[in-house]
């Protein structure tokens, strides 16, 4: 949420007349989109959208007919993006589970749209989970060991492939009372 938060406040110090914000982060977009949300960044967001979108209808000198866009424009502007969003996926140095999953963007986008993950999903695609070394990662738990096996790491693999008779959404469920 500050990533996106951050992102706003550049684009209303900047003189870009056209900006476009992209955000993988899920939770951050469905509290942005929720007009009952309290949470103080989406907020300020909300704001500064409202005065952009304010000074945006002021200088605007004729409306724009948005059904007169040639279509090939917006495919070229978007494959743009999805050439940006692959150069910025490949170079990242983060993203490791999510990019052994889904190694090309533009792939990535036309699964997950098909696919509608569950938020169970997205944690084992992202590594964003209550298992041990997520957790440990962020010192939430003292080891990353896995209860099958104490010289064993916890991760999305380990419980995927190894990991005997454990489910995995009952481990990611389990993140609360392993944080003691």
């Amino acid at each position: 949420m500050y990533a996106l938060y951050r992102a706003v406040a550049m684009v209303k110090a900047s003189r870009e007349k056209v900006v476009n914000i992209l955000s993988d982060s899920r939770s951050s977009l469905e509290l942005l989109s929720n007009p009952r949300t309290g949470h103080p960044l989406a907020h300020a967001i909300r704001k500064v959208q409202e005065t952009l979108t304010l000074k945006e209808k002021k200088s605007a000198d004729a409306d724009y007919d948005y059904e007169k866009i040639p279509l090939s424009w917006i495919n070229k502007i978007r494959e743009e993006t999805i050439l940006k969003w692959q150069t910025r996926y490949d170079s990242s140095q983060t993203g490791a589970i999510t990019k052994t999953f889904f190694p090309d963007a533009k792939k990535a986008y036309a699964t997950i749209r098909k696919l509608k993950p569950t938020p169970v999903q997205t944690q084992i695609f992202t590594g964003h989970t209550g298992i041990a070394e997520y957790l440990h990662r962020f010192k939430l738990l003292q080891s990353p060991s896995c209860e099958c096996d104490a010289d064993k790491i916890e991760s999305v693999w380990h419980i995927i492939l190894n990991a005997p008779g454990m489910k995995l959404h009952a481990t990611i469920s389990n993140t609360k009372s392993r944080q003691s």
